[in-house]
């Protein structure tokens, strides 16, 4: 009889074991709670079943951490149903997508450049603050041709705009859509007409969307 128990209690360790690596593992991938307080979770798991296991050698001992692991592994069952549900449903609700993006490098109409050619080893102003994966995608295209050019980076698309038309730069990488809405503002007015556009590259990017769970 004693020897049944202390089977019956190791195989209760084992399952409890195995139920906890399920529970930390799933707790980890959902991120509901910080990655410190899963170690320190994973950590009294596995005491709580190594006390466990090496209390089945005294039967009042054993038969109380039996008690106490069966009751654990039922709370730790019902936990990872209840985290791999909501695993799903953010899976669910994330969902990936996919935006045409349009950038193009402008140069003055004034400026005597009549080929991209011409901008070889030039300086191409671009913005850092919006775009900046579509800009970095473009310029790894052109590069991938033998074209060569300096990149001066301004923090956003206004700076840049004005760089352009005050001759800092030769030419600039913007999104098509952003000429117009250069062009609307106050200080930059007649800015569609004042420059012209050479490449047009049709990037696709993927992106996430996530909506917030209320």
């Amino acid at each position: 009889m004693k020897k049944i128990l202390k089977y019956t209690g190791l195989s209760i360790s084992i399952i409890m074991l195995t139920v906890s690596v399920v529970f930390i593992d799933l707790l980890i991938n959902v991120r509901v709670v910080p990655v410190k307080y899963c170690i320190i979770a994973a950590v009294v798991l596995v005491i709580l079943t190594a006390v466990t296991a090496f209390t089945q050698k005294w039967f009042v001992p054993g038969i109380i951490t039996k008690i106490i692991a069966i009751i654990m592994i039922v709370v730790l069952i019902m936990g990872s149903i209840y985290l791999n549900q909501t695993r799903h449903m953010i899976n669910k609700i994330t969902t990936t997508q996919e935006e045409k993006i349009v950038m193009g490098v402008y140069v003055l109409n004034d400026s005597g450049y009549d080929s991209v050619d011409m901008l070889n080893n030039k300086s191409i102003g671009i913005g850092t603050a919006v775009d900046r994966e579509s800009t970095d995608e473009l310029i790894k295209k052109m590069g991938a041709g033998g074209f060569m050019a300096e990149y001066p980076e301004y923090s956003n698309i206004m700076e840049l705009a004005d760089a352009l038309l005050q001759g800092q730069i030769d030419a600039a990488i913007m999104k098509t859509s952003s000429i117009e809405m250069i062009d609307e503002m106050g200080d930059f007015t007649g800015f569609a007409s004042d420059v012209k556009l050479y490449i047009v590259v049709n990037l696709q990017l993927k992106w996430q969307r996530q909506k917030r769970m209320l």
